[in-house]
């Protein structure tokens, strides 16, 4: 802080920034003549409480003496952020009477300001200020116009230097603003060259997008002939799997079918080999009959024969003879069986 309070007068007040309505105008006694020697420490508060002053860069404090005129004061921002230092005293004090103040904060660039509730500073007649001359209101505020005609001289050489140093800013840029139109110009020369390849583009991008419409309309019709032959291999699979049921359906059969023709036939074989063992055996017992039979006849025969020898050699006849008709009396034949 620039301000030295030691030996100075330091009023405290705070003010609020909203609710006027509802806070106390401040009036606030200060002496006529005094420079230097009075400050004031100013708190703003809102509904929500202190105000934190971190964003603010500048602040002023503006006050209208009994002549009409506006003066202003120093003022700084203290270092905990929380109020504002400001220097009363000059012009201000220069002349007794009520002086309505308010103080103003910006930040750095402007954009925000702040001001404060107005107070009135009540400045009392000083005794020894009528000592000082006979015309101590003038000589007091010519006293602060001389003061401020220093301080703006002050501000007039910082504003030359900073007027100067924009020259040498405003040089340096027109040099950097003459290198970069002459790369505008070239920049404009190879978009002048690009805007040529793109027309071409273009012209190639259109000739590209008739060519795409008409793969695209052949795809198209592809796409139909795809359908349709989608919608025949539909139903060609429809009928695949109609067919596949019922060839599934009629393997099982024929694997049952098979099952029982295994079945009938084993039995078949089995019935066969009874057969043949059964034709074996009639043909043995057909066999042993013939030679019992041959036998037998063989022996009938040899018997009829000797039974026919003896008949023969009886004395009586062994016919009947009935005109023509010869009858034999007894006549005994055996018949060989056949196969």
């Amino acid at each position: 802080m620039s301000f030295s309070l030691i030996g100075k007068a330091v009023k405290v007040l705070k003010l609020p920034t909203v609710d006027y309505l509802n806070s106390p105008t401040k009036l606030i006694p200060v002496q006529q003549g005094d420079i230097q020697s009075r400050y004031f420490n100013i708190i703003l508060y809102d509904d929500r409480g202190n105000i934190d002053l971190s964003i603010y860069s500048k602040a002023q404090l503006f006050g209208t003496v009994p002549s009409g005129l506006i003066l202003t004061t120093k003022c700084e921002i203290a270092e905990d952020k929380k109020s504002v230092i400001c220097q009363f005293g000059g012009g201000l004090t220069a002349q007794a009477g009520r002086i309505p103040c308010d103080i103003v904060l910006t930040n750095e660039d402007s954009t925000v300001s702040l001001t404060s509730q107005t107070f009135y500073a009540i400045v009392y007649p000083s005794q020894s200020a009528n000592i000082v001359t006979e015309n101590d209101e003038t000589y007091s505020e010519l006293l602060y116009l001389i003061n401020e005609i220093s301080t703006l001289e002050k501000d007039i050489h910082k504003a030359e230097a900073a007027r100067a140093e924009a020259e040498n800013g405003r040089v340096e840029a027109e040099l950097e603003r003459t290198a970069a139109e002459a790369l505008r110009e070239e920049n404009e020369e190879r978009r002048n060259d690009a805007e040529v390849k793109r027309i071409d583009a273009e012209d190639e991008r259109k000739g590209n997008e008739e060519s795409r419409k008409q793969a695209e309309f052949n795809r198209e019709e592809a796409e139909g002939g795809r359908a349709s032959a989608e919608a025949l291999r539909a139903d060609a699979e429809t009928i695949r799997i109609t067919s596949e049921d019922e060839r599934i359906e009629a393997e099982q059969e024929r694997i049952a079918n098979e099952e029982s023709r295994e079945e009938a036939e084993a039995a078949r074989a089995e019935a066969e080999n009874g057969r043949v063992e059964a034709e074996n055996n009639r043909e043995s017992a057909f066999a042993t009959a013939k030679s019992y039979c041959e036998e037998a006849t063989n022996n009938a025969n040899n018997a009829a024969q000797s039974v026919t020898d003896l008949l023969d050699a009886l004395p009586c006849p062994t016919n009947k003879v009935d005109g023509e008709a010869v009858t034999p009396i007894a006549n005994l034949q055996f018949v060989a069986l056949e196969d």
